[in-house]
């Protein structure tokens, strides 16, 4: 009989634990990272550990994620979007950014929740300048080819509307 009231007990308070849910409002601010700071700042930044044999080879990367900065100012359901060399500091880099806090800025007393991206790069002292320059074009080559697009679209608009006037 105690046996089987230790199970029910158990099993109640197994039932009872809190999943958090996804905010069913947020504002998606993934091309838009510069506006983040005016909803979230940093509170607490847990920096990853480097893993020991990507130490031993000097070996550098990033992990860049997608999440979403909920009401309370926790990193909610991070997402792997990009990962370089693959896998070498992703459970790390989780592990990390699962620790993250941030607290709402004055404007944002109503703690509206907001998707965003965040990358983490791992970099040694031991690896070479070739290592950190091959490294630092894989995992910002999105942003590269972004910041171009953008260079080049806002040269072709001015170019338009300059011949349009002529």
């Amino acid at each position: 009989m105690v046996k089987k009231l230790m199970f029910v007990g158990i099993f109640t308070l197994c039932g009872c634990t809190s999943v958090a849910q996804k905010p069913t409002k947020y504002i998606d601010l993934t091309n838009k990272k510069d506006e983040v700071i005016q909803y979230w700042e940093e509170k607490r930044e847990i920096a990853p550990r480097y893993p020991r044999k990507a130490a031993i080879k000097a070996i550098t990367g990033c992990v860049e994620f997608s999440l979403i900065i909920n009401s309370e100012g926790k990193a909610f359901d991070p997402r792997i979007i990009k990962s370089y060399p693959n896998d070498i500091f992703n459970y790390q880099a989780l592990k990390a950014i699962k620790k993250w806090e941030w607290q709402p800025t004055k404007e944002n007393s109503a703690k509206i929740a907001v998707l965003t991206t965040i990358q983490l790069d791992f970099l040694t002292i031991k690896s070479s300048s070739e290592d950190a320059w091959n490294t630092l074009m894989a995992c910002n080559t999105n942003k590269l080819l972004n910041s171009t697009n953008n260079a080049v679209t806002a040269f072709d608009k001015k170019r338009k509307t300059t011949s349009q006037h002529n």
